[in-house]
């Protein structure tokens, strides 16, 4: 049963919440969601988790944001511009009741950059390793 916005009432919370950020050289997409929602099954089993870890996170979080993709320009790179969106990301989802933030962070781009200690420089840990290039990470809102 999802959540929906009724015409006069404040503070009613929608179990499904996009994120969408754009700036002129990169974007962020990802969204809000309570985790009884079929869409945190949905994400973790296309990005190949096991149900055990679905269900991990069901049991600890009744909301998350799941950040599918943050995505800066080559040639805008390292001026600030990812850090910027990453902490918009933050921003948003905790405004929309996100507990935690998760992500599979795309290793695989072939570069000197490590993405893995970038995110976690702002505290997002990794929780499983699917493989060698797509870990999960979570970011748990308020132990920053």
């Amino acid at each position: 049963m999802k959540t929906k916005w009724m015409k006069g009432m404040k503070n009613v919370r929608v179990a499904y919440e996009p994120i969408n950020i754009e700036q002129e050289s990169g974007s962020v997409e990802g969204y809000v969601v309570d985790t009884n929602q079929e869409q945190l099954g949905n994400w973790m089993k296309s990005s190949g988790f096991p149900i055990s870890t679905t269900k991990h996170i069901q049991n600890t979080y009744i909301r998350i944001c799941i950040l599918k993709s943050i995505r800066v320009e080559e040639e805008s790179r390292a001026c600030g511009i990812g850090s910027g969106l990453l902490q918009d990301t933050i921003n948003e989802a905790e405004r929309k009741g996100a507990e935690a933030i998760l992500l599979q962070a795309d290793t695989g781009e072939q570069n000197d950059f490590n993405l893995i200690a970038w995110y976690e420089s702002y505290g997002f840990e990794v929780t499983e390793e699917k493989n060698d290039f797509f870990p999960l990470m979570i970011y748990k809102m308020g132990e920053r």
